[in-house]
This record gives structure tokens, C-alpha cells and sequence, in this order.
């Protein structure tokens, strides 16, 4: 009896390789880098100042999000409430980095990304109903939280089968979350 052994299926179907060559793309194709790095350092010199962290993270999401908040504005006043009362685990996420991460994380994070996504709602006047933006929310985690928090948008999530539309937002993330750890030690 021949027993080979087969390699086991990548997270996702996702290689070390390819997540490798999916940022080298990133990099070569991102052309708002500017406005990534302007809210990046507006975000670190205003660590712990609810406020003016806000007003980082309004810098990408207004521009990264365009399409989402042109059909009403970010309430600044919500985004800094949510700050101000996330504060302790952010500061968490914000010293760690997402080879740290385990399904012990997922109860916090179910609770940053839905109260985050209710507070990046928007009233769209227009169709005169409630819009989300989970996008908005990854990026604003992203930025909160750089090395535990990864980059990424529908297109991606989609891509690897996390679609939003197969259940909760905030379970696709918790999902991605989970492939970086493996895919670095498999790498």
C-alpha cells in the first residue's frame, strides 16, 4: 500500500507565496498611499486623544470611502464616543501583532467591529434608509490597530470566500484574522 502523504490545503487557499505577491501588487498599484501615511501619523501623534484620533481616521476614510460618505457625513462625535470607549482595547490590539492572534480574540473583536460599524453609519438622505460601511470599519481598525488589524477590502474578502452576504460582518474578519498565523508558519 502506497501511503503518500498529501500537503495539506492553505488557509483559504491562500500560499505563503501568494499573500506575499498579493502585497508586492498592493504596493506597486496603491496610488493613495499619501493619504494612508498622513492619517497613519495623525493617528500615532494622537494616540489616547479620542478627538483628534477621530479626525485621523476621518482623513482615509473620507478619501478611501468616498463612495460610502458622499451619501451623508461621518459623525465625528460618534467615532470619537466609540474611541473613547474602546480606548483600553485598542491600546491592546495596538502592541500586538496579528501573529498573536487566536479565537480567544474573537468576542472582542465581534464587539469593536459591530460597535464600529454603528458608529461609521451614515443616514443615506437620498434613498432616506441606514447605510453601513464594514469596509470603513476594517480600515479604521487597520489604522488603529496596524500590525494586529490587516488591510483589506470586499474585493479581497470576496476573493478568499468570506463574502459579507454568508453571515456576520464581523465573522469574515474574525475568519481572515485567523489564516495569518498558519500562513506564516507554513511560510
Amino acid at each position: 500500500m502506497n501511503s503518500t502523504r498529501q500537503a495539506p490545503e492553505p488557509p483559504m487557499g491562500v500560499t505563503p507565496e501568494q499573500l506575499l505577491e498579493g502585497h508586492r501588487l498592493f504596493e506597486e498599484r496603491e496610488k493613495r498611499d499619501a493619504m494612508y501615511k498622513v492619517a497613519t501619523r495623525l493617528v500615532e501623534e494622537s494616540w489616547g486623544k479620542p478627538s483628534e484620533v477621530a479626525e485621523g481616521l476621518g482623513v482615509l476614510l473620507l478619501v478611501w470611502n468616498a463612495a460610502h460618505f458622499r451619501h451623508g457625513p461621518l459623525d465625528f462625535d460618534a467615532l470619537e464616543k466609540w474611541i473613547a470607549a474602546n480606548q483600553a482595547v485598542l491600546n491592546e490590539y495596538r502592541s500586538r501583532n496579528i501573529l498573536t492572534y487566536t479565537s480567544k480574540d474573537d468576542a472582542k473583536i465581534e464587539s469593536l467591529f459591530q460597535d464600529l460599524l454603528e458608529a461609521l453609519k451614515i443616514w443615506e438622505r437620498v434613498r432616506g434608509k441606514v447605510k453601513r460601511t464594514p469596509v470603513g470599519v476594517v480600515k479604521a481598525l487597520h489604522l488603529l490597530a496596524p500590525n494586529f488589524f490587516p488591510l483589506w477590502d470586499k474585493e479581497i474578502a470576496v476573493k478568499y470566500g468570506c463574502d459579507y452576504a454568508k453571515g456576520p460582518l464581523s465573522s469574515s474578519f474574525a475568519e481572515i484574522l485567523s489564516v495569518f498565523p498558519t500562513l506564516c508558519a507554513s511560510g
